[in-house]
């Protein structure tokens, strides 16, 4: 009877067959697949069998075959069982908890150990540079697995490099609330506010002895835009460069090669490049994004494929108010714009070409940045819809539309010719006056093509302009010049600064001489464009800087005659003297 309780019921299409004790029992494989049924039946006769009741059955399908079974019932444990119960999972979370604070108490002594007087030096100068405590520092570094990274920058050919981060997390699993330091990589985890870079000077294997020769120092990044070129661009001027002009071993390398010229030159271009970036980066303007709400019936622009969408979407009343809304805000967004491309530029006194030409590039990168977006998929959907709605403000839209596409065209083309004037003012910033006197003339006919080609930069009121820089140049290289051995004019020897004076005035008569040149050229052909530009506002600073070298000579013959009465044996001097 105890294996009669678990016959089979033969699969059958139509119906399926009431379970009767007659039928075969079932196989060995077959009572292997069965669920585990240890739970107590509802009822059992004398002998043990189980005895099905009516209604109590129920059918088990493991693969194509059905099983039946007596209904178990499960019996409630008594709440003695359920406090021990309890008890025993509680013992075991704790003694989880344990095991596993044991094994990070046992991998932390183990990386504590790995640490040496080498890691400790880097810990320590990183502690300095971010204004903490060497062990707080140290206690961060052993909660990451971050050592491998660690060592290789000690081994040998190893990792020229080493960045550790003062910040919140955000790769990976662990993200804090609070900043801490680790190791990461810019490919890993952008630097969003504080960071210690180290670079080893020496393939050779970093020791005890050779730990000085890893350097140290630090960058920044903050929420502003560009904050991070920023930082970038200003260790470059104020730590990098000073320190390389300055320096006076360079090896092999002669303190007069050229080579040094051109790298420091080099340098300078690369910080002014950061510094570009930097201002078109800080200045960019981003059109206000459309914001999908399901509640007023608006469309998700990205949906809009067809011409039937674009009908629809028009159709419906709230979503081209929706859209009206945001064309709008655009209209007052490249308002702004323009107004503020009006305004008067601010500029030092004594700023040279190179900064009308810095002017014109972050003046193009902000408004190439504008037209994108204005071309991109957002603002031509937006423009789409509202032109089969005919809404009111597409007209104000298409006419500030084409000014800042013909601002774009203008600061491009002002690009173009500014850069080819760029290699004639480089001996402006990097010669004495006399090798600068040989640039002259090809400067001077660079910028009479300029005016005589360029769609917009041809006006009296530009080209006077970039003259004036281009003087302000000259004057800050006879200044450098000048003051290039001594800062002081009155300890400098008198003859050797007599010579500079004279190389200065006879810069400024050459000046002045090749631009009286090219302008009677133009004259002879009055159809074009002529020279017409105010001279006083060009050559007016540089004619009165060279009026003081003068009253300087007159007063250095001065000194020279009563110096020598000093040197006069004649008595009766001394109170005259």
């Amino acid at each position: 009877m105890a294996e009669q309780d678990k016959e089979v019921i033969p699969p059958a299409p139509e119906a399926e067959p009431e379970t009767t004790p007659d039928q075969p029992a079932p196989t060995e494989g077959d009572a292997a697949a069965q669920p585990d049924e240890s739970a107590p039946l509802e009822a059992q006769d004398a002998s043990g069998a189980a005895a099905p009741e009516a209604g109590n059955t129920r059918r088990v399908s493991i693969g194509p075959q059905r099983f039946t079974r007596a209904k178990a019932v499960k019996t409630a444990p008594t709440s003695a069982q359920g406090s021990e119960l309890r008890q025993r999972t509680q013992v075991l979370s704790n003694d989880s908890v344990k095991e596993v604070q044991k094994a990070a108490k046992e991998s932390r002594a183990a990386k504590a150990a790995r640490l040496d007087q080498r890691h400790r030096f880097v810990l320590g100068r990183v502690a300095d540079l971010l204004g903490l405590e060497a062990q707080a520092v140290e206690d961060f570094i052993l909660d990451g697995d971050q050592l491998d990274q660690f060592d290789a920058l000690f081994a040998q050919d190893g990792s020229k490099h080493l960045l550790f981060y003062y910040q919140q997390s955000t790769a990976g699993k662990r993200k804090d609330n609070g900043k801490r330091v680790f190791i990461a990589t810019p490919q890993s985890e952008p630097l969003l506010d504080e960071c210690v870079y180290c670079i080893r000077t020496t393939p050779k294997a970093i020791s005890v002895q050779n730990v000085s020769d890893i350097c140290f120092g630090t960058l920044k990044a903050g929420a502003a835009r560009g904050a991070l070129l920023e930082g970038l661009q200003s260790m470059l001027a104020n730590v990098v460069n000073p320190v390389l002009s300055l320096n006076d071993n360079w090896g092999k390398m002669d303190k007069t090669d050229p080579q040094k010229d051109s790298f420091l030159d080099a340098l300078d271009k690369f910080r002014a490049s950061l510094s570009e970036a930097h201002a078109a980066v800080s200045s960019s303007v981003t059109l206000a994004p459309y914001e999908y709400k399901e509640t007023d019936g608006s469309t998700r622009l990205e949906k809009l494929k067809t011409a039937h969408d674009f009908e629809q979407a028009a159709a419906n009343p709230a979503f081209v108010e929706h859209l009206n809304t945001l064309l709008a805000s655009w209209c007052r967004q490249v308002e702004q714009v323009l107004a503020e491309s009006e305004q008067m530029r601010k500029e030092a006194d004594d700023v040279g070409p190179r900064a009308e030409l810095e002017h014109w590039k972050s003046r193009m990168a902000r408004f190439n940045g504008l037209l994108d977006q204005i071309k991109g998929a957002q603002c031509s959907t937006v423009v789409s819809v509202l032109h089969l709605s005919k809404s009111r403000y597409l007209e104000e839209w298409r006419r500030l539309d084409a000014r800042i596409t013909e601002e774009a065209n203008e600061a491009k083309d002002n690009v173009k010719y500014l850069y080819t004037l760029d290699k004639f003012c480089e001996p402006l910033y990097k010669c004495s006056p006399v090798v600068m006197m040989e640039a002259i003339p090809g400067l001077i006919n660079a910028i009479r093509m300029i005016h005589s080609i360029s769609r917009y930069y041809n006006t009296s009121e530009r080209m006077t302009a970039l003259f004036v820089k281009v003087t302000n140049q000259m004057i800050t290289a006879c200044k450098q010049y000048i003051y290039e051995k001594e800062p002081r004019i009155w300890e400098q020897d008198k003859a050797e600064l007599t010579t500079k004076f004279a190389q200065v005035r006879a810069l400024n008569e050459h000046y002045q001489a090749c631009f009286h040149k090219e302008k009677a050229k133009l004259q002879e052909r009055p159809e074009g464009n002529q020279f017409d530009f105010s001279e006083m506002s060009i050559f007016g600073k540089f004619d009165s800087f060279c009026r003081r070298t003068l009253k300087v000579e007159e007063m250095l013959g001065i000194i020279e005659r009563w110096n020598s009465l000093s040197r006069s044996k004649i008595e009766g001097l001394e109170p005259i003297i």
